[in-house]
C-alpha cells in the first residue's frame, strides 16, 4: 500500500466519464486512489468495505462497477474479487529500478490469470526488448523480464533476432520458433 497515487487531474472530465452520474464519478475516482490499490492497477477490491467508506450499499456499488465494465473503464474477476483499472498505465509509469521491482512483485500477487494477462498486455514497456527511446536502443533488464521470460532474449539474439518495438514476448517467441524451423 502506497501513501500516494498518480491520479489524473482531469479525470472527471474524460469523455468516457461524461455521462456518468456524480456518484459513479466518485466511485471511479475512488478506484484510482483507494488504500487497496496496488502499483499494477489490479487488486482485490473488498466491495463491502469500500461501500462503507463511500457511504453506498454493496449492491449499488457492485452495479456501478458492472457499469464501468460495460463502459470499458475497468475489468473485474468476481471469482477472485479483483478489479483492474484499464487506463492505469496511461498515468503510472515504472522506470527501471525499484518501482519496476514493486510492479513485478504486484504482478505476481494477481490471482486471476485473465486479469494478469490483461495487465501485462496493458503495460506499454513490459516485457518488450529493443525499443527505441531518445535515439538509444534500450534493453529492459529488470527482474520482471528475467522472471517471466528468462532465456528468450538470448535465444533470439543467438538467431540474430531482436524484438520489434511494441512486440509482445509471445509474438517474439513465435518468431523465434519459426526461425528455428526454417533453420532446421
Amino acid at each position: 500500500m502506497a501513501d500516494a497515487r498518480h491520479v489524473p487531474c482531469n479525470l472527471l472530465t474524460w469523455p468516457k466519464l461524461a455521462n456518468l452520474l456524480p456518484d459513479q464519478k466518485l466511485i471511479y475516482a475512488y478506484l484510482w486512489f483507494n488504500r487497496f490499490a496496488r502499483s499494477s492497477g489490479c487488486y482485490p477490491f473488498p466491495v463491502a468495505l469500500a461501500a462503507t467508506e463511500l457511504s453506498f450499499s454493496p449492491p449499488s456499488l457492485l452495479e456501478a462497477l458492472r457499469e464501468f465494465v460495460r463502459r470499458e473503464l475497468v475489468q473485474m474477476d468476481e471469482s477472485t474479487g479483483e478489479i483492474f483499472v484499464l487506463d492505469w498505465f496511461r498515468f503510472n509509469t515504472f522506470p527501471p529500478g525499484p518501482r519496476q521491482r514493486v510492479l513485478a512483485a504486484d504482478l505476481q500477487r494477481i490471482e486471476s490469470p485473465v486479469l494478469r494477462a490483461l495487465v501485462e498486455k496493458s503495460i506499454p514497456y513490459f516485457p518488450r526488448e529493443g525499443k527505441e527511446r531518445k535515439g538509444k536502443k534500450t534493453i529492459d533488464d529488470s527482474p520482471s523480464v528475467d522472471k517471466f521470460n528468462k532465456g528468450w532474449a538470448e535465444k533470439g539474439a543467438a538467431l540474430g533476432l531482436t524484438a520489434h518495438p511494441g512486440e509482445t514476448w509471445e509474438a517474439f517467441k513465435q518468431r523465434i520458433a519459426l526461425t528455428e524451423k526454417k533453420a532446421a
